[in-house]
């Protein structure tokens, strides 16, 4: 069964100007589809909530959320993704129902 979680992600290039010494991330939301069966942690990231505030969020960021960071194996290697939510919330949503994660 392959569910759908709601990411959050970093945009390449963010929006720096000429002539600004401060560069200010620019994040955006995307559905990404996940096999349970290759999940190996979830946990909360903390640290995403100031990036977040610090950052530019397209509209239907909402940067109060709380933040999850889900480790998946790739064989030889592995990825993570901060998706929307509480670990509590990702895990049902993985191993229990077949709901989109919004804020």
């Amino acid at each position: 069964m392959i569910v759908r979680l709601k990411e959050i992600y970093e945009v390449k290039g963010g929006n720096a100007h000429p002539g600004m010494t401060a560069y200010k991330k620019k994040f955006q939301t995307r559905d990404v589809f996940v096999n349970p069966t290759h999940v190996v942690c979830i946990r909360e990231d903390c640290n995403y909530k100031s990036l977040l505030s610090e950052g530019d969020c397209s509209a239907d960021i909402d940067t109060a959320a709380n933040y999850t960071r889900v480790y998946m194996n790739r064989g030889q290697s592995g990825i993570d993704l901060v998706v929307e939510g509480t670990p509590s919330q990702v895990e049902r949503v993985l191993y229990v129902g077949r709901d989109l994660l919004h804020g």
